[in-house]
């Protein structure tokens, strides 16, 4: 069954920094690139480093940062 963005934004988990429950999925295509990357970015400014190839990974890996 495929993720929706819905269910993908529901798996975020909280901001460590502020707290904040609603981080977002910031999106870029940097030029030579054919497919945008991902990351997830809390209003407070708080953004996991590495960027991902996809939805999902980003999301994986805000919450491994955070889980730590």
């Amino acid at each position: 069954m495929p993720t929706t963005d819905k269910n993908l934004l529901a798996a975020l988990l909280p901001c460590t920094a502020c707290g904040n429950t609603a981080p977002r999925l910031e999106s870029t295509q940097p030029e030579g690139r054919l497919k945008p990357i991902y990351r997830v970015v809390c209003e407070c400014g708080n953004a996991y480093r590495q960027w991902s190839v996809t939805p999902q990974a980003a999301v994986r890996a805000w919450n491994r940062d955070v889980e730590k």
